[in-house]
């Protein structure tokens, strides 16, 4: 697979990703760190290929810092019990939003303070939510209630249900873009499990505001999926058409950003020449030069921080 540039910049370490079904190649391209005065020769912020426009648009701005210093969980926002659920009737019934809350003192705690704690010491304050809204907020399609129980005492365990017996506020450590942090949680204790359903109880910091416009009007097709141990493989699910030949990422790596640019790969020939408009998604592994650490990994398309899970991108 042949290298291509990104640009001519000797700043920002540039490559592109061709990816297969869950797997992602490595192509090396230039290294060191990008600083905004180092651009093309004649050209301004506002020229040159996309990637670079949002590269520089990221480079040392108050969005940048806003990443450094809010709260943005790597990790999705709600643990199943150890070992996850026993049976395909408890999973169905935890897809379905099929929890009932027996009636608990814990359940109706108002929303307190609470201390979000990184390893260095540093510490930020939040505001819990209630035991009852992380309740509702439990089941994959969390926000909309939880099934037939939304409240203390509510419903009587059905069969097929979950029945929680007991809300517990306690800590879950949690992988964030300031690194590995101690943050508030309930702990919900599900009937026939020895360990609890948990959900983080305090919400991610808002999205800072892009530093620059999207590309267009048409919604991003690249979403974060996962971030491996060491902060150096990003799992992404990006989008490409029926035809072309499959999806590739496109990634430019600075001091303040990760820029990820999604697109496809030239389509096979040999094709019949009718293609349907479908958009079809594909998992896509990025390894990157350095770990992502508190770099924000940032949609070229949107302008803005790639959609992950448990944070709703602007």
């Amino acid at each position: 697979m042949e290298r291509r540039s990104l640009g001519t910049s000797s700043g920002w370490r540039a490559r592109t990703l061709a990816a297969a079904l869950a797997v992602g190649a490595l192509l090396a391209g230039c290294s060191g760190p990008y600083r905004s005065e180092e651009r093309y020769p004649g050209e301004g912020p506002d020229t040159g290929p996309r990637i670079w426009q949002v590269a520089r648009a990221w480079d040392a701005s108050l969005a940048a810092r806003a990443w450094r210093d809010g709260f943005f969980p790597l990790d999705p926002l709600v643990r199943l019990p150890a070992g996850g659920w026993r049976s395909a009737a408890d999973r169905r019934a935890y897809e379905r939003q099929d929890l009932v809350f027996r009636s608990d003192p814990a359940f109706t705690v108002p929303s307190v303070p609470g201390t979000v704690r990184w390893a260095d010491g540093r510490t930020l304050e939040l505001p819990v939510m209630p035991a009852v809204e992380a309740y509702r907020a439990l089941a994959p399609g969390g926000g909309r209630g939880a099934g037939r129980g939304t409240g203390p005492g509510a419903g009587r365990g059905g069969e097929g249900s979950l029945v929680v017996t007991r809300a517990e506020l306690g800590e879950l450590a949690v992988r964030t873009s300031r690194g590995p942090a101690r943050v508030p949680a309930w702990q919900f204790t599900v009937a026939g499990y020895d360990t609890p359903l948990v959900r983080v109880a305090v919400d991610p910091s808002p999205v800072p505001k892009a530093p620059i416009g999207p590309a267009g009007p048409s919604a991003s097709a690249l979403s974060l999926v996962s971030v491996s141990a060491d902060g150096r493989v990003l799992t992404l699910s990006a989008g490409h058409g029926a035809c072309d030949g499959g999806a590739r990422v496109d990634v430019l790596e600075g001091i303040d950003a990760v820029v990820l640019e999604a697109g496809a790969e030239p389509a096979r020939r040999g094709g019949s020449g009718n293609c349907p408009a479908v958009l079809l998604h594909q998992t896509v592994e990025v390894t990157l030069a350095s770990p992502l650490a508190g770099r924000t990994p940032v949609d070229a398309h949107t302008g803005g921080p790639v959609a992950m899970p448990g944070i709703r991108a602007r």
